[in-house]
């Protein structure tokens, strides 16, 4: 998925990887790299609202 394929645009996984990044950090400012890196990928998908975008 990270380089398409199946119909998806190549770099599509990582483009959306980064836009779930960027929603979680637009609601989370305060936090440091050191902080969101060590978070996992279901807490930042949830609380960063990501699916919130498309409802």
């Amino acid at each position: 998925m990270i380089s398409g394929g199946n119909g998806l645009p190549y770099n599509y996984g990582y483009n959306v990887g980064y836009q779930m990044m960027r929603s979680y950090l637009d609601l989370h400012p305060d936090f440091t790299p050191q902080e969101w890196t060590a978070l996992g990928a279901r807490e930042i998908y949830e609380e960063g609202k990501y699916n919130e975008h498309y409802q």
